[in-house]
């Protein structure tokens, strides 16, 4: 299989496009193989899967290390160096939303545990000043784009949590509360939507 590949890869004449190619070539043909392959594996148990599976990875990274590093460095020579500080405002604002997240979990979260306050907070809290930022950014356009990133997809992104609310939902499903999860979904969707509402409404009020 890997030597199939190599072929595919080493006759376009063009890197990027056999990138482009060789993702298309994987997708139609060799993505349902290897799926059915990595299952089969998967049924003879997980430590022969895996030493079935990883010489196969090594031989690919070793073969094509050097035709693929071009095709990188090109990429990266291409960034612009504008993104560093909006990459940095992300990361950043990342970073302090997941503690905060974090920090609301492990203290409310036992408090009812059939709804989970800290998510659900989380979730609250973040779509509030969401709608707060989306308001305020349009009114000052002037800021600099990194504070939007900070803000929005940065901190309220690490803040919200759909993975973490899914999970709960799922493990209501699993024992059978219908009600619970149904009540759950509501709370969290309805609310952040209302609560976003309220931010864009709060902007609005004070503007006046």
């Amino acid at each position: 299989m890997v030597n199939r590949i190599g072929e595919f890869f080493e006759s376009m004449p063009d890197r990027q496009a056999a990138l482009a190619d060789i993702a298309d070539h994987l997708k139609r043909f060799w993505e349902p193989r290897m799926r059915r392959g990595l299952l089969e594996a998967l049924d003879r148990g997980i430590d022969p899967a895996l030493d079935e599976l990883m010489p196969i990875a090594r031989e690919a990274l070793s073969r094509y290390h050097d035709q693929l590093m071009p095709a990188a460095a090109s990429l990266n020579a291409r960034m612009e160096p504008a993104m560093f500080p909006s990459m940095a405002a992300v990361a950043l604002g990342g970073a302090l939303g997941s503690l905060l997240r974090w920090t609301l979990s492990t203290r409310y979260n036992n408090l009812f545990p059939a709804l989970p306050l800290g998510t659900l907070a989380s979730n609250l809290i973040a779509g509030y000043v969401i709608g707060i930022s989306i308001a305020y950014f349009g009114k000052h356009a002037a800021l600099a784009p990194e504070w939007r990133l900070f803000v929005i997809t940065g901190l309220m992104g690490g803040l919200s949590t759909f993975s973490t609310f899914s999970a709960e939902i799922t493990a209501h499903l699993q024992a059978e509360r219908i009600g619970w999860a149904v009540g759950e979904a509501a709370i969290h969707l309805g609310g952040s939507v209302l609560m976003t509402l309220a931010g864009l409404a709060s902007v609005a009020w004070i503007s006046r």
